[in-house]
């Protein structure tokens, strides 16, 4: 083998090599749930003959969208940008790893089929090529305080919210739709949502990406609530309202945080060398 060879070998980046084979694996796995958000257009008939769901399908419409939206564009959204830039984007892998720790308790004690899937995106974060990263907080720019400010107004809508559904499927309320485990499916998703809002207000990198996929995944289910205003779980017509006026304003906030000259610590803007 020349001395070349040899040198070509030792720096290849193996961390990245092997996040990005078994990222791209889940992420391909992740963003299959895309088609889920034609539900609020096409009732979702497709499901295995012991599923409760294929009993009436037309009821499932909503937690279909849902599902579509915050696992196809949120999460299969960060996942994509990650296989492209891991070591550039490390707010987007924490948020995944914030997904994965409350999908435990959330989705396991009902769903206990699921701890495949959380198994295979935790071994995406345990590959990410910078694991000190993961525990990494700090922050180059201040907070945003209009980002934060819309954190807590999805919060103050959203946790009623949760908990209501929570208590349904707890009690076992709704029929079909606890059977199915629809309302704690809801539930986490729901939380997911609140965990990227917070998590962009933070401004570490990542934070623009995962703004804009959140304004999306308004604006969108917003669409599909004001299509679906009846369904069981839809945020009905305010919510569809709230939910559109939500995501139009993250992507323009995020616009508008984006075009802001970075400054240091200090308050000085950083030299070009830095």
């Amino acid at each position: 083998m020349s001395a070349n060879t040899i040198s070509i070998v030792r720096h290849w980046d193996w961390r990245r090599i092997l996040f990005t084979i078994i990222g791209g694996v889940v992420t391909f796995f992740i963003l299959s749930n895309l088609f889920r958000l034609a539900a609020p257009w096409a009732s979702m008939a497709s499901y295995p003959h012991d599923d409760p769901r294929q009993l009436n399908p037309e009821l499932h419409r909503w937690h279909e969208a849902m599902w579509g939206a915050v696992t196809g564009i949120l999460e299969g959204g960060a996942l994509l940008t990650l296989l492209w830039r891991p070591r550039e984007n490390p707010l987007l892998i924490q948020f995944i790893a914030l997904n994965v720790i409350l999908a435990a308790p959330i989705m396991l004690p009902f769903e206990p089929g699921l701890l495949f899937v959380i198994v295979m995106i935790a071994l995406v974060v345990a590959a990410y090529p910078v694991p000190r990263a993961l525990l990494d907080f700090s922050r180059a720019e201040p907070l945003s305080r209009p980002l934060l400010g819309l954190g807590i107004v999805a919060a103050l809508l959203l946790l009623p919210y949760i908990w209501r559904l929570a208590f349904w499927q707890i009690q076992g309320l709704g029929g079909e739709q606890a059977v199915a485990n629809q309302w704690i499916s809801d539930v986490e998703h729901a939380v997911f949502i609140l965990v990227a809002a917070f998590l962009a207000s933070t401004k570490r990198p990542g934070w623009r990406t995962l703004s804009i996929l959140l304004g999306t995944v308004l604006l969108y289910l917003g669409v599909a609530a004001l299509t679906l205003p009846s369904h069981a779980g839809s945020w009905g017509v305010a919510g569809g309202i709230a939910a559109l006026v939500g995501g139009l304003l993250y992507i323009v906030v995020t616009i508008r945080e984006s075009s802001k000259k970075p400054y240091s610590s200090s308050g000085a803007l950083p030299s070009v060398a830095s």
